[in-house]
């Protein structure tokens, strides 16, 4: 599996969509810095989760790897990387890079716009009247001060980018059936539009079930933060196993037909 992941990272951080999908969420802060009116980052931050160009923020963490598996079926890649090692190891050093991708990228583009933003307007503001009434039920409140704002945002972008590892992956599973790139840059939000709403009609009100309220750090599940961001792990590498399952089998039978690889 080591080599198998070398292999891939080096690919990711060589890959031209790595490149696009920092600077797509570094361009995305701006464009909402030039649309909302904040005195500092951590409103902008704030109120961007609330605007359509939040799933923006999710389509450029997505889409640094989510199109690879196509690619190898594409060139016929596959063989050569699978000739003298395991088609498991193949397919999850895969699926754990797209995945991993997502957060890598959310914060990189944070952490540039932040820096760049910086000489621009401060952090987080003094004079920021809301800061109370927000900080209240972000279960990331313990790092809301002006010391420790920076790493705030970092933990929330990481949050986000777990959410967009999500996409990433299915957007993966989904480019096998639909060999198309741009129609695998559309999952996140037709994603994003399912879970929010047709989770809610299935669910009902139970956050637990909420993508949109599980990743963003406002939406408090649980009393102790700990326990916020481990059910959000949680939910997000459970979600990224199921998916890969399919993308291991969709593959197993694309490949291979119905003969057994498990050994491969």
């Amino acid at each position: 599996m080591k080599s198998y992941l070398k292999m891939d990272f080096y690919r990711l951080l060589t890959s031209k969509y790595f490149g696009i999908g920092i600077l797509g969420v570094v361009g995305v802060y701006g464009l909402s810095l030039m649309q909302l009116k904040s005195q500092d980052v951590y409103l902008l931050n704030y109120y961007i989760k609330f605007y359509s160009t939040y799933m923006l923020l999710l389509i450029f963490g997505a889409v640094a790897y989510s199109n690879a598996m196509m690619e190898d079926l594409e060139y016929k890649n596959y063989y050569l990387q699978i000739q003298k090692g395991s088609f498991r190891k193949y397919i999850w050093s895969k699926v754990i890079t797209a995945f991993i991708s997502a957060v890598i990228v959310m914060v990189l583009g944070t952490s540039i716009f932040c820096l760049m933003a910086h000489f621009k307007m401060p952090l987080l503001s003094p004079d920021n009247d809301m800061l109370e009434y927000l900080a209240d039920g972000d279960y990331l409140s313990q790092l809301i001060t002006p010391e420790t704002i920076f790493w705030y945002l970092i933990a929330d972008a990481a949050m986000t980018g777990l959410m967009a590892g999500i996409f990433s992956v299915f957007a993966m599973w989904l480019s096998l059936f639909v060999k198309n790139q741009m129609f695998t840059v559309m999952v996140p939000i037709v994603g994003f539009y399912f879970f929010v709403n047709y989770f809610t009609r299935i669910f009902g009100e139970n956050d637990y079930f909420k993508l949109n309220v599980i990743y963003i750090s406002n939406g408090k599940i649980f009393e102790k933060s700990f326990s916020c961001f481990c059910y959000a792990l949680f939910v997000a590498v459970a979600i990224a196993a199921i998916t890969g399952k399919l993308i291991y089998s969709k593959m197993q039978n694309d490949i291979w037909g119905d003969r057994n690889v498990g050994s491969k």
